[in-house]
């Protein structure tokens, strides 16, 4: 075997780190190709997201917009006025209702057993199954609407 001239077996080494030194810039390039088209996946997954919440959230806006309840005298408490929207629980829009039960939040009494409230429309946060009700009376002393489930509600004496 014939042995190497000492500048070939240079050569031959700075070839071979010349040859490791692409390898290692080519798998740097693809992790970076990678790492980008992953950032640009989760980017476009993100603005999906914020998208379907916002239409989520004007769906819910356009099913709460109140069309305005006739404020005409003469209707009894328990019926329907014209042109007023159905909530949850088979109860609809300036309905005269009373509380079933004490109602709290966190622990705190915010409406007393039998307190009389009117009911303004579907809950905002979730028209589906709760109802924004305005009551007469709150324990809590903040004025503004709360919003209750229907078996929390009474219908009209």
């Amino acid at each position: 075997a014939e042995v190497l001239g000492e500048p070939e077996a240079k050569r031959k080494a700075q070839e071979a780190e010349a040859k490791r030194k692409a390898e290692m810039e080519a798998q740097k390039a693809a992790a970076d190709a990678e790492a980008k088209r992953k950032a640009e996946a989760e980017e476009e997954a993100a603005q999906a997201k914020k998208k379907a919440a916002e239409a989520e959230a004007a769906k819910r806006k356009e099913l709460f917009a109140a069309k305005g309840v006739s404020g005409r005298r003469g209707v009894a408490k328990d019926e329907k006025p014209a042109g007023a929207a159905k909530v949850a629980g088979g109860y609809f829009e300036g309905q005269t209702v009373y509380a079933a039960k004490d109602i709290t939040v966190k622990g705190n009494l915010v409406v007393r057993n039998g307190m009389q409230g009117k009911i303004i429309g579907p809950s905002e946060n979730n028209p589906v199954s709760r109802i924004a009700v305005e009551f007469n009376r709150r324990e809590d002393r903040i004025q503004g609407v709360l919003n209750v489930v229907p078996s929390e509600l009474k219908k009209g004496r």
